[in-house]
């Protein structure tokens, strides 16, 4: 079944998907991708465009914002235009977000409700959550992501380090502030804190150290013993599959196999579950990850991801009932596509 899809949405993540379907697709798959930053110019090409399946990547439906509005006229327009092609949305994190708190203030709007038609996937069981409770019904997909390659484990650093990842322009949000407390709290153990360079810390702490944007990242993790994501909220970050990848034990904000659960924000908690694994790794009793590993090679390889998504989407197209309904079996039946593909 040959298949044209068009995706629009945020900059990375419809080159992502754009990518992980067309090495996926044996020629078959025929991808375009449009960023939101990158619409105007080339949004006259998709009018007409003899798509069978239009995706919306990140973009929820229903912002009130000046930009949310725009695009929703955009994306009604657009759809219109193609009146052969369905329509999906693929929900990725803060989008989900932002939904709910819409839902708590009344503020959904009728494009938000005529969405509710359509294929909605979420990339993690709790995004599915959250938006079955402001009664969107939706498939559960993880994102088909690149991962590192990490071809083996290695045994832990001389030093106890944990490894987090922490913007400057969003501290708060990815948990720097608990990080820092807790390095000053646990002054033995080193935190290796990428993606900013901590101008947010209120002093310079000597076990916190920042390295700002980073190209080998194997190399981090394999100097980590921890990867902590202390994020208010997300879809199902790179920094744990890969952490899991790496072998390492991993501190979450989300419930998910192999990994230390901790609530956002409850820094008593986190610490305790640091202190937990130092003292685990002071008394040489704190064995690499190996389970976790084995987890994360077996649910989120880029190319078994890639090819339960297609499978959903041709369900979809094959279907003339509800979206939901109609693609249960879907991410469990898989059919396997060799690698290749082509844009258009």
């Amino acid at each position: 079944m040959e298949l044209r899809i068009v995706l629009v949405g945020q900059r990375h993540w419809v080159r992502v998907l754009r990518d992980a379907l067309i090495r996926t697709g044996e020629g078959r798959i025929f991808v375009r991708s449009v960023d939101i930053e990158a619409l105007v110019p080339n949004s006259l090409s998709l009018f007409g465009d003899n798509a069978d399946l239009l995706v919306r990547v990140g973009l929820r439906p229903g912002a009130r914002t000046v930009r949310g509005q725009a695009f929703d006229l955009f994306w009604s327009v657009l759809c219109a235009s193609n009146k052969k092609a369905r329509v999906a949305y693929f929900w990725i994190g803060t989008d989900v977000m932002n939904a709910a708190a819409d839902e708590n203030c009344a503020k959904h709007t009728h494009f938000f409700r005529g969405a509710m038609k359509h294929l909605h996937i979420a990339g993690s069981q709790w995004l599915a959550d959250e938006l079955t409770a402001v009664g969107v019904s939706c498939r559960t997909l993880c994102f088909p992501g690149p991962l590192l390659d990490i071809p083996y484990v290695v045994p832990f650093p001389p030093q106890f380090t944990v490894l987090s990842y922490v913007p400057d322009n969003r501290f708060r949000f990815y948990g720097g502030h608990l990080l820092y407390d807790a390095a000053i709290q646990m002054p033995g153990v080193r935190f290796d804190i990428l993606g900013g360079t901590g101008r947010w810390a209120r002093l310079a702490l000597p076990n916190m150290l920042f390295h700002g944007w980073v190209t080998d990242m194997v190399k981090y993790y394999n100097n980590a013993c921890i990867v902590a994501r202390v994020v208010e909220h997300d879809g199902l970050g790179a920094t744990v599959q890969e952490g899991l990848l790496a072998g390492r034990h991993v501190i979450y904000t989300y419930p998910v196999p192999f990994c230390s659960h901790v609530k956002f924000g409850d820094y008593r908690e986190l610490v305790a579950k640091i202190e937990e694994l130092h003292h685990l790794y002071r008394h040489k009793k704190l064995e690499v990850n190996l389970p976790g590993r084995r987890y994360a090679l077996a649910e989120w390889d880029p190319r078994t991801v890639a090819t339960k998504l297609i499978a959903c989407f041709e369900e979809y197209l094959e279907s003339s009932v509800q979206p939901a309904s109609a693609l249960n079996a879907a991410s469990s039946r898989g059919r396997r596509i060799p690698d290749g593909g082509a844009t258009y």
